[in-house]
């Protein structure tokens, strides 16, 4: 099976701007969400969160509050998205945006956590060919850039989240019609995008995205 690595605000919930979801109230899943993941489970893949959550670190939520905010998501998933609306593990980053963190994207710590659990107990020659299943999903150039660190070469974008403002730049330097393939600086000349992050494909959602994955296998 492969794994795929989710970014959670602007990819599976709604982005609520700066400072993040503080509370239970304001976690809404991104609609077809929850049953674009389902079909990704259904399918065999392995599905796992990579977030920062500085919220935490900041002390404008706590660990425990921020668990409740997962819980909702699990619950809100099942509820939208049926019995297989599953996501098999959550890993976090909180520390504070000005405490320097080898886990906080656009770090790859986080996402080589997420690797490793799943590629335990293999060879290093299997890791790297079991590298081409491994899909990293974002809507920020922090988690493409995390993602390349990583050596994740399936990076996708979302144009929902920050992925809405990014679509808006790459469109005003003449990008077409979705999905966009970006391989090179030459596909942006707007500089939407760090050139370490290329090649990427920009979907217009999750949905979209877990279509044209299953398409393809």
């Amino acid at each position: 099976g492969r794994l795929v690595l989710l970014d959670r605000d602007g990819v599976i919930n709604e982005d609520v701007g700066s400072p993040g979801v503080l509370s239970v109230d304001t976690f809404t899943l991104i609609p077809g969400a929850a049953a674009a993941i389902a079909r990704l489970k259904l399918a065999g893949a392995s599905v796992c969160v990579v977030t920062n959550q500085t919220c935490v670190g900041k002390g404008l939520i706590s660990e425990v509050e921020l668990s409740d905010i997962h819980s909702r998501m699990r619950d809100l998933l099942l509820e939208q998205g049926g019995s297989a609306a599953v996501v098999d593990r959550i890993f976090v980053a909180t520390r504070a945006a000005d405490v320097p963190c080898h886990r906080r994207k656009p770090a790859p710590g986080m996402l080589v956590e997420a690797m490793d659990a799943f590629f335990r107990n293999r060879a290093d020659s299997e890791r790297l060919a079991m590298m081409t299943m491994v899909t990293m999903v974002g809507d920020s150039t922090t988690d493409m850039q995390a993602a390349a660190a990583a050596g994740i070469t399936h990076r996708v974008m979302v144009a929902t989240g920050h992925g809405a403002e990014i679509l808006v730049a790459l469109r005003a330097g003449g990008a077409g019609a979705m999905p966009l393939l970006i391989s090179s600086p030459d596909d942006d000349p707007g500089d939407a995008l760090p050139p370490e992050t290329l090649p990427l494909v920009m979907y217009a959602d999750i949905g979209e995205v877990v279509d044209a994955m299953l398409s393809d296998s």
